[in-house]
């Protein structure tokens, strides 16, 4: 009975409630007395290996057990949870099975997810198929997500603003009005803040990258949406945003020569090595003045950045 709830929990055909149980009961196993577990567990080994905010619990079997036409003797317990470790070749079958959509994240563990991509508006299920990579070993981890919340609902409220493709495009062409400028800057948080099952689908990947410019390094979070934008007419798909206002498409190894024609720059706007930049609106409230520049930036490696630096001045109300 136990072992069939195990493999069917492995194999996302469970209700939450029985997976949920099958985890209690090897917890039980791992904490409780040996003479004391189920005949069944009395020969399971339990060891927990790395640090607290990274532990995991290898559970090692007398017998092996098949789940996905894997056979295995090593189940792997994590605050994300059950799984079983898979090779490459394995990962690949199910991934392309399922239909699994990866989204990576250079920022925390694990740096790799596959899931499914639920149709917008299409209420959750009750479980489904998650490929994650194994922290800095080789080797993936498949298991389920039971979770039955939707990505939005997993995350605070005041991170349920999602930067639309229009925002994102308004931004890099300096239209971009404060709403706008605010759920990008969410959306930023959330890739940041939380795990790829809380991401927006619109999201693929984020790393941090410093864009060296004349000697000088730009930090910056580079998001890759999962469908590129227009541009200038160019295609982009990743997305840097920097500290103090600045977003910009990063168009890779782009002709610069037409990179500065597209955005109306000339030998005036040329503001040193690698650096263009051109005023494109000053917006005046009482107390505040919002200026925005349109720029394009080559790195020393030859990438191109092409989008709009923001920056306000206040002062006393008269």
């Amino acid at each position: 009975m136990f072992e069939r709830d195990l493999v069917a929990t492995l194999e996302c055909r469970v209700a939450p409630a029985t997976a949920q149980a099958v985890v209690s009961t090897l917890r039980a196993a791992m904490y409780g007395d040996p003479q004391q577990r189920p005949a069944l567990l009395r020969e399971w080994r339990f060891e927990r290996v790395g640090d607290d905010e990274a532990s995991v619990v290898n559970i090692d079997m007398p017998v092996g057990l098949t789940a996905h036409g894997i056979t295995t003797r090593r189940l792997v317990a994590d605050d994300i949870g059950l799984a079983m470790p898979i090779d490459a070749a394995s990962r690949a079958r199910i991934v392309a099975a399922h239909g699994l959509r990866l989204q990576s994240s250079t920022l925390r563990e694990p740096l790799q997810v596959w899931s499914v991509q639920a149709p917008a508006g299409s209420a959750p299920v009750p479980a489904s198929i998650v490929v994650r990579s194994d922290g800095q070993r080789p080797g993936y981890r498949l298991g389920c997500d039971y979770d039955v919340q939707t990505r939005d609902e997993r995350v605070p409220a005041r991170l349920r603003a999602v930067a639309s493709a229009q925002d994102v495009a308004a931004a890099l062409e300096c239209r971009a009005d404060p709403a706008a400028l605010q759920r990008i800057a969410t959306t930023l948080e959330r890739v940041v803040e939380q795990p790829q099952l809380a991401w927006p689908d619109s999201i693929r990947a984020v790393a941090e990258r410093g864009y060296v410019v004349g000697e000088e390094t730009l930090p910056a979070h580079v998001i890759e949406l999962d469908q590129p934008l227009n541009l200038h007419g160019f295609p982009v798909q990743r997305v840097a945003v920097s500290i103090g206002g600045y977003i910009a498409g990063d168009l890779g190894q782009a002709p610069l020569a037409k990179v500065l024609a597209a955005t109306g720059m000339d030998a005036a706007a040329r503001q040193g090595d690698g650096v263009w930049t051109r005023s494109v609106a000053r917006d005046q409230t009482p107390g505040r003045t919002l200026m925005r520049e349109r720029s394009v930036l080559q790195t020393d490696d030859g990438t191109v950045l092409a989008g709009c630096m923001s920056s306000s001045t206040y002062s006393a109300p008269r």
